[in-house]
């Protein structure tokens, strides 16, 4: 099975200025989505709940006349048992609920590049309409069942149902923009797993082109993965799938021409799920020589290995945070792979 036991977290176009006086977003229903063009809005979605059973929904940012849309899967841990989902460190983030408040604070919107519409981004996606799908579920996304936890004694039920957000989630976007040219989505860590396995419903629902980006969620096989796909109740979408690897293989067969990033610091701890960096390092080669064998798929690596495998944590390319060659050299990669042009593997090197 995948690497569900690994993960955690969690040049542009113009910016569009806010609307004045927009009417307020979609409350309920499965209905198009009503937000303001240019700015951030939390979206409740009927039915969507996170662990604790609390509603939930999505941020949307609408662009007049775009015709695309960024979707965002974000990411932040993962958790099965009582003490890694309620203790006093959980093993995965928003468990205890993620709404307008939660959204209204949200510092991925600020820290995240390609999440950032603030005036003057570097973001190339701004010019798009953006979505981000809120982690609240500890299932990298991907569960459909309650579970119930012995919490103190007491039983808990715990919503491991982050694949029915999903596809509630779809529903609504579909109704809202029922004629798209392109979509892009990115996951990074735990949202890098919910991006590749929710890529064909993407691409069903939106009904054209989905290009993928996967930052910091390699996939690696690990022994307890089959028992928290069982325990989250994940129904892979492809028959004889059984992990990550076999889905990516699905979903490139999907549509030739549709593009496929894959990033990774060379060694981060946060995915390494106990291996040691050499053994970390000899597993991520050969996951991206494989991929490069893939004529739509292309890889980043951002070698770290000089600087002692930091700065301090090195986790999620997309961050603001990285160093700038890091920075310098991920902004390239992905502006090429927006326009087709020159868009090829790198291995980036500090200065």
């Amino acid at each position: 099975m995948a690497t569900l036991s690994l993960l955690a977290c969690g040049g542009g176009g113009a910016d569009v200025p806010t609307a004045p006086a927009p009417p307020p977003p979609t409350a309920t229903g499965t209905g198009p989505i009503t937000a303001p063009a240019g700015s951030w809005s939390f979206v409740p979605v009927e039915g969507a709940r996170c662990a604790n059973g609390s509603a939930t929904g999505i941020g949307v940012r609408p662009v007049t006349g775009s015709r695309e849309v960024f979707i965002y899967f974000e990411g932040g841990g993962a958790c099965t048992t009582a003490e890694t989902c309620w203790g006093a460190n959980p093993g995965a983030v928003n468990l205890g609920g993620y709404g307008a408040a939660e959204f209204a604070a949200e510092n991925k919107l600020r820290d995240f590049l390609y999440l950032d519409a603030s005036t003057g981004t570097a973001n190339p996606f701004a010019r798009m309409n953006l979505v981000m799908l809120p982690y609240c579920t500890g299932d990298v996304h991907a569960g459909r069942q309650v579970q119930t936890l012995q919490v103190g004694g007491q039983p808990r039920a715990t919503h491991f149902v982050g694949a029915i957000n999903v596809e509630k989630a779809l529903q609504r976007l579909a109704a809202t923009w029922p004629a798209l040219d392109a979509v892009w989505v990115l996951g990074t860590s735990a949202g890098g797993a919910g991006a590749t396995i929710h890529y064909a419903a993407v691409r069903q629902a939106l009904g054209t082109r989905v290009h993928l980006l996967v930052d910091s969620a390699p996939g690696f096989n690990d022994p307890d993965d089959n028992a928290r796909w069982a325990f989250w109740g994940v129904q892979p979408p492809c028959a004889g799938c059984s992990s990550i690897s076999d889905i990516r293989s699905v979903n490139r067969a999907l549509d030739a021409q549709a593009r496929h990033a894959f990033l990774s610091f060379r060694f981060d701890a946060t995915t390494a799920n106990g291996r040691s960096a050499a053994a970390f390092d000899a597993a991520l080669q050969a996951l991206m020589a494989d991929l490069r064998t893939h004529p739509q798929t292309q890889t980043l690596l951002a070698d770290n290995s000089a600087t002692g495998f930091g700065p301090p944590l090195a986790h999620v390319v997309t961050t603001k945070n990285t160093p700038a060659w890091v920075a310098q050299g991920h902004r390239a990669f992905v502006q090429a792979m927006l326009t087709g042009s020159g868009w090829q593997s790198v291995v980036l090197l500090p200065p």
